[in-house]
């Protein structure tokens, strides 16, 4: 058949994840015109683009203006799927706008060619929910709850009252996935998990309840059959879309945790009024701008199974997946690639953006790496060198061993196990500070100095042993508190105070500085690049530095030029400080 000779259908919204998935399903069988906003994205090529805007009746008026001179009067169907929808839950005029009257003037707009059929893309969640092992049929109460199901049943109301001799279709599916997920609510439950977030481990509802899902595919069947079969549908005809057996919540966390962590993951109920205060402190305390939002746990228990009575009788079709088959496959693609599939489905990549760079390195790394044998042949050359520099630096830890030894020896050298005259100056600072008795602080410096000293020995003859890295962090430790210690103690006797510093400075430069920092890893000390794991650049080159050393050059040059003489006599240099006399 021609494509001159092939029926023709309208999609709106054919430039969405649906409409454009609808637009090459039918392309084939029909001659596909898409309707749609004047901003991009565009319908797929296989539809030419009609541009309007559904809320103005010009706009309208126009573009099927448009379709009548390029198509004729005879449109086979109209698969009306743009509508309006947003996360707050609060009520929005682009409701009745959109949705609503939109639909409305478009239907009348249709009535002006020999329209066959209308289907209207409404919702299963336009139904009340009911209780597991009661499935609903396209007979079950209808529950305007909130503002998205409100104006899908609005819209149902208005079309019944506003159909003329065509076919009305209200197609009601349940949530719509596909092998990479995108659908909203699924893929932040497996982001959720899969970032192992708090809020993924707490749900406020019956976690024995689920909702339907329904595939892609099996969607754009249901709705070819739709149309196919527009000649032996009853005039009006409701009709449910999705899985008959849908998976409870719980199960589902707990598949998703196997499939991604392999451990069951573990979902604690937690109060509605909870889950809602958590809720409104991400949206409006932290402005975090949270997808999870206070009406979600209002319909957090809520239990949606399908009995798809009219779309076996009528269409004899019923989905040949489920989303318990399918999760695995979902989950697979977000292990193969956690940056693409984030981007994918509308979520912040940023968060894993370390496993963009860790795949790309691994993928360069693969191609460059040498083979065992050569691998084997490196390591053992790299532990021989490292044997060769241990037993070269081993004069490091003798000296360190004899730095012990006059530590420990120095306070019967200097005297201070029974100190007992001081100078005047260190008696009255006792006084006025209230500190220890002078020759009590000098008792403690002493035998201070004397088991730091042995303790510096005992690990500096452990470090002579290779492997033994932890020694020389325990003498670098013992370092730095020596050089703290005269402060600790107050140590009276400025000998004292310069000997402890000056030990403590060696110790630590001959424990981590000079013999090479220990502990370090074989794979780290032979990798070649110098771009860190988890960057995408160097942070160590010029080009990062250059802004620190201006920005100190810069602070210098205004510290300097802020420094003024004092008298004519003296001059106080950058950063000095006056002290008061003692006795003021």
């Amino acid at each position: 058949m021609s494509d001159d000779n092939k029926p023709v259908v309208i999609v709106t919204g054919s430039s969405g994840y649906l409409g454009s998935a609808v637009v090459r399903r039918l392309h084939g069988t029909y001659r596909v015109v898409g309707l749609d906003r004047y901003a991009p994205p565009h319908p797929p090529h296989q539809a030419e683009c009609v541009c309007f805007d559904i809320t103005d009746q010009a706009s309208v008026d126009t573009a099927l203006d448009r379709v009548r001179l390029a198509y004729g009067d005879r449109i086979a169907a109209c698969i009306h799927l743009a509508g309006y929808f947003d996360l707050s839950g609060e009520d929005n005029p682009a409701y009745d706008a959109v949705t609503v009257e939109g639909s409305r003037r478009l239907l009348k707009g249709l009535q002006a060619f020999e329209l066959e059929q209308f289907v209207f893309a409404s919702t299963m969640l336009a139904h009340a929910p009911t209780e597991p092992g009661e499935p609903i049929d396209e007979d079950h109460p209808l529950e305007p709850k909130f503002p998205y199901r409100a104006s899908k049943v609005r819209t149902e109301k208005v079309l019944r009252e506003e159909r003329g001799e065509e076919k009305l279709v209200l197609m009601r599916p349940a949530g719509i996935y596909d092998v990479t997920g995108k659908s909203a609510f699924l893929a932040h439950q497996i982001a959720r998990i899969h970032e192992r977030r708090f809020n993924g481990k707490v749900y406020p509802g019956d976690l024995s309840r689920g909702q339907a899902f329904l595939p892609l595919d099996d969607f754009l069947d249901a709705v070819a059959r739709i149309v196919d079969r527009r000649a032996k549908l009853p005039d009006v005809f409701p009709v449910l879309l999705g899985e008959t057996d849908p998976i409870p919540f719980g199960d589902l966390q707990r598949l998703i945790g196997r499939e991604l962590h392999g451990e069951d993951w573990i979902t604690w109920n937690v109060p509605p009024q909870l889950a809602k205060l958590g809720a409104w402190t991400e949206n409006e305390v932290f402005g975090k701008d949270a997808f999870i939002q206070a009406w979600m746990v209002d319909i957090s228990s809520d239990h949606y199974e399908l009995a798809l009575s009219a779309a076996k009788k009528h269409l004899n079709w019923t989905p040949e997946h489920s989303l318990r088959d399918d999760m695995p496959g979902i989950l697979q693609s977000l292990k193969d690639d956690p940056y693409g599939w984030y981007e994918a489905n509308g979520l912040n990549a940023a968060r894993v953006s370390a496993a963009k760079v860790e795949t790309a390195a691994a993928e360069e790394a693969a191609e460059e790496a040498p083979t065992e044998a050569e691998a084997d042949t490196a390591r053992r050359e790299h532990d021989q060198h490292m044997r060769q520099m241990h037993f070269s630096m081993l004069w490091v830890h003798w000296l360190v061993m004899a730095l012990g030894l006059w530590l420990a020896t120095a306070p019967s050298v200097f005297g201070t196990f029974d100190q007992t005259e001081f100078s005047a100056a260190v008696l009255r600072v006792t006084e006025v500070r209230g500190l220890w008795t002078a020759a009590t602080r000098s008792w403690l410096t002493a035998w201070n100095d004397v088991f730091t000293g042995l303790a510096i020995m005992v690990f500096a003859a452990l470090s002579l042993r290779p492997g033994n890295g932890w020694a020389q962090w325990a003498n670098a430790a013992l370092g730095v508190w020596l050089m703290a210690a005269p402060l600790v103690f107050w140590t009276p006797d400025a000998a004292v105070y310069a000997n402890d510093t000056l030990i403590g400075a060696l110790v630590v430069a001959l424990t981590i500085l000079i013999p090479m920092m220990p502990g370090m890893s074989r794979e780290g000390m032979m990798d070649d690049s110098d771009i860190p794991p988890g960057w995408t650049y160097c942070p160590s080159t010029y080009v990062q530095r250059l802004p620190i050393i201006m920005r100190s050059v810069s602070w210098a040059s205004s510290c300097r030029a802020s420094c003024r003489p004092i008298s004519s006599a003296m001059s106080m240099p950058c950063g000095s400080r006056s002290f008061p006399h003692p006795r003021r």
